[in-house]
């Protein structure tokens, strides 16, 4: 048994306070109802603001084996009656005094807030003036009787020492911490001159291993939160004066409960609103709410532009959600909603909002912890109280969204964060793109103008990570995007971030990019982007590496884009399947025909508004020997009849197709028909369509009259573009293949014989089981690293006897075509390939999808023996 220590055993003793308690009542009270050991500090500040003190200091020394925690007021003091009422468990008589202590409303109310330092400390020790004597009492809870551990009561009670001290001994006890630095700050002595009529020092000593892991911030957090401070009540932490908590930003508009939430909604309890004349405005509760159920109902909403959530506070305390307060003590410290589903608050709104709410009248259904309330009726009104305010401070956060501008809400929610984070590591990396020692995707610098006019730009860059204006001044769409570049760069010179329409992302998300109400998370996932490759060069990761994660963050977006139109997977005998179903359904059509498009290799953007094309297809090419772009876009129509009957020619606007074809800069047109053409012949259509789409396409045809590029118009029905969606893994169609389909067909007939003329055309097999057993083999060798397509191209090469290509983009080609026909069992990415099943699986899929192209053909002869 530990030695009583000093401040502990000073003075004479006068008798004994007797304490029936057992450990088995000490866990169920303490470990049960207080988990956390910031409550057992929190439970002594409570008692002295009920003891009517007007300075509380909290002293920390949580070094060393002698560490305590002291909490000193000069509320009033406790003499030899007061520390024996102090510890009766489970009964206070606070709540029937007819004059407590500077008129204060009681906090405790069960009796058993000091069993809450259990958790905390082995000792509880109280030295405490009052008028001219001073006493002592100290609780060794090691003390209790560990015969009688399972019993709700003890044997015997455990004996509670009270001494009587002397002014000198009562020094001696409080020296440590009354004569420290920290407490001095408040200039508050304890003996002598000026010191309180009275006061008491509670001590926690013989500190548990659970005190290791309070942390200052946090304890802060707690005191300036949970505790009612008001301007007669102070308190101190190691010597810093602690204000209530407020969010570290001002909101952009508050309501006040009773002024401006006049009303509560259909599913809250009725209310009205009541103003207390003799309370002064400042105060926050002039104005309140009478609930039927809860009585008066006070406090404030704020709303803020951005999330009060987040970031290394968040160790501490949260700042955003209700604040819940009973008798002026906060009762829901770890539950922002309190019980209410987040479904009804929503997160994005819900953590640029935070309302102090007073509601005394939960006070009979709080737990004995206070910590929570109990469920039942009361809990329900308090919840329709709460969500009643929020929704009409979400009300006000929309109508201040709707009038803010994008740009604005992007600039600053990227200067709102640490510049450590975002704009440094940018600045740095524009900065070493300029100097010609680092290459980066997703920013934009302007290295060709004079040097002079790049510095100042650097400069203006430096100088706006940590001074005053935005560091992004704003959003563009880039019409020169490339559907091969990255959804978004920064321009170093601009500030702008410019947005790539082309990059199936933004294109998949284009409606929501430009409505200001929901661009906003949009353009912070893409920005994201941009400050990751920034911060990957600030951390000295090498040049390659960076580049592989910048380019597989980029596929893990374009994968998202196309999640909706890839379903289960993307084969080509699905794609075809969906498309072949949908030729009598015209709303269905023309998303078909953008997913058959973008089975044969091309970029696809599906749009189809008034005025539009159904879908934009975009062809990336490698550059011909003179190295000039070979790349083309192609506008995509459908055109079908719910009744399944074919499409008579006038029902086919020719004009029209081709004035959408030249807006958006499209050499091609291609029309889907379904399910098929009426009157179709050896012309298909006959010949007024024919002369109609040559008219159109002619250079100068263009609206207006301006000298128009030469474009042409394919017309093809659905059947014939699903036998081609069928085909073009096997016999290896793609965008260039595509290219002499738009360029040489224009009648339907004509487009049904090139696809006849693909399905009889014999194309050399790649050794597909091969290829799949190498990347089989990559995989198990080499678990953590992508199979590039360049890596491929090596192993082929290697293997007896080698499977030999010219470079490694012929190896990717053949890699997408198996991703077609593969049914999910390989992956192909712009860089890599990946397999998914077994060898088997793969190869067995891939067997059946050439079985199907083999049947397609129009001289269809015997299957066997040519497997994968």
């Amino acid at each position: 048994m530990k030695a009583e220590p000093i401040f502990a055993s000073l003075g004479r003793k006068e008798g004994d306070i007797d304490v029936r308690l057992s450990r088995r009542i000490i866990t169920l009270f303490s470990e049960g109802l207080y988990k956390s050991p910031y409550k057992a500090v929190e439970e002594l500040v409570a008692n002295s603001f009920d003891a009517g003190a007007e300075t509380v200091h909290v002293l920390t020394s949580l070094e060393g084996n002698d560490s305590t925690i002291a909490v000193i007021d000069d509320g009033d003091g406790m003499d030899a009656r007061g520390l024996e009422r102090h510890w009766m468990v489970g009964r206070s008589n606070k709540r029937r005094l007819k004059s407590p202590p500077r008129g204060r409303r009681q906090i405790g109310r069960f009796g058993i807030g000091k069993l809450a330092t259990y958790v905390l400390a082995n000792r509880l020790t109280h030295v405490s003036k009052r008028g001219r004597s001073y006493y002592s009492a100290s609780m060794d809870f090691g003390a209790i009787n560990n015969r009688a551990s399972g019993e709700v009561e003890g044997g015997q009670p455990v004996a509670i020492p009270l001494r009587r001290l002397t002014a000198e001994q009562a020094r001696q006890a409080v020296e440590q911490w009354a004569g420290s630095a920290a407490f001095q700050k408040s200039r508050m002595p304890l003996f002598g001159g000026g010191s309180p009529a009275s006061w008491t020092v509670g001590i926690m000593s013989d500190l548990k291993p659970m005190a290791a892991g309070i942390r200052a911030g946090r304890l802060r957090w707690i005191l300036r939160t949970a505790l009612p401070l008001q301007p007669d009540f102070d308190v101190w932490l190691d010597g810093e004066k602690l204000g209530p908590s407020k969010a570290d930003r001002a909101p952009f508009r508050r309501w006040i409960i009773g002024k401006d939430v006049a009303g509560l909604g259909r599913d809250a309890p009725r209310a009205k609103r009541s103003t207390e004349t003799g309370l002064s405005r400042a105060g926050g509760h002039r104005f309140g709410l009478d609930v039927d159920g809860l009585g008066r109902v006070t406090g404030y909403a704020e709303a803020y532009d951005d999330a009060l959530a987040g970031g290394k506070s968040d160790e501490w305390g949260r700042s955003s959600g209700f604040f819940v307060h009973v008798r002026g003590r906060l009762v829901n410290e770890e539950d922002g909603h309190f019980g209410i589903h987040a479904n009804k608050l929503g997160h994005g709104t819900f953590s640029r909002f935070r309302a102090i709410v007073h509601m005394d009248g939960l006070d009979d259904a709080l737990r004995s912890s206070r910590e929570a309330v109990g469920d039942g009726d009361a809990l329900g009104r308090a919840q329709g109280v709460l969500l009643s305010i929020f929704n009409t401070v979400r009300a006000g956060m929309d109508e201040h969204d709707r009038g803010t501008g994008p740009d604005a809400r992007l600039a600053h929610r990227v200067s709102a964060g640490p510049a450590s984070l975002s704009r440094r590591p940018i600045a740095t990396l524009a900065r070493a793109v300029a100097e010609g020692k680092a290459l980066s995707r997703h920013l934009d610098v302007p290295t060709d103008g004079p040097a002079g006019e790049l510095e100042e730009i650097l400069a203006s860059l430096d100088r706006s990570v940590t001074g005053p204006g935005p560091f992004v001044r704003g959003r563009k769409m880039d019409a020169d995007g490339d559907p091969e570049d990255v959804a978004a760069k920064f321009d170093v010179g601009s500030r702008l971030l410019r947005l790539n329409p082309r990059h199936p992302f933004v294109a998949a998300f284009s409606d929501e990019f430009a409505d200001q109400r929901h661009s906003l998370p949009l353009e912070l996932l893409v920005m994201r982007d941009v400050i990751s490759e920034a911060q990957m060069h600030q951390d000295g990761m090498e040049p390659d590496r960076i580049d592989d994660a910048v380019l597989s963050n980029d596929t893990v977006l374009r994968h998202l884009a196309y999640a909706s139109e890839r379903r289960r997977n993307s084969s080509s005998s699905v794609v075809a399947a969906a498309l072949e179903d949908a030729a009598a359904t015209p709303g269905e059509l023309e998303k078909c025909a953008c997913d058959a498009l973008r089975s044969l290799g091309l970029g696809v953007r599906q749009m189809g508004k008034a005025g539009e094309p159904d879908g934009v297809a975009e062809a990336v090419l490698a550059a011909g020997r003179a190295r000039t772009a070979r790349g083309y876009r192609v506008s995509i129509e459908a055109s079908g009849k719910k009744d399944g009957r074919a499409i008579p020619a006038r029902d086919v606007d020719v004009g029209a197709v081709a004035k959408r074809c030249r807006e958006h800069g499209c050499g091609h047109a291609v029309v889907v028909v379904g399910p098929a053409f009426q009157g179709e012949g050896s012309r298909g259509g006959g010949p007024a369509v024919a002369r109609s789409i040559s008219a159109a396409c002619s250079k100068g045809a263009g609206s207006g009259g301006g000298d128009a590029d030469q474009i042409t118009i394919t017309l093809i029905t659905a059947r014939d573009l699903a036998r081609l969606v069928r085909l073009g893994p096997a016999k290896q169609v793609g965008p260039e293949k595509i290219r002499e389909l738009l360029s040489g067909c224009t009648m339907p007939a004509e487009s049904r014989a090139w696809v006849d003329t693909i399905a009889r055309t014999a194309v050399k097999r790649p050794k597909y089981r091969r290829i799949i057993e190498a990347i089989a083999d990559h995989q198990r060798e080499l678990p953590r690293e992508p199979v590039h397509y360049s890596a491929l191209h090596t192993r082929l090469a290697m293997l007896d006897p080698p499977i030999r290509y010219e470079h490694s983009g012929e190896v990717a080609a053949v890699c997408r075509a198996m991703d077609q026909m593969s049914e999910g069992a390989v992956w192909a990415h712009r860089d890599r390939v990946e397999l998914d099943q077994g060898v088997e699986d793969a190869v067995g899929a891939i067997d059946n999808a050439l079985r199907e192209c083999e049947d397609d053909r129009p001289d269809a002869g015997d299957f066997a023996g040519r497997r994968a």
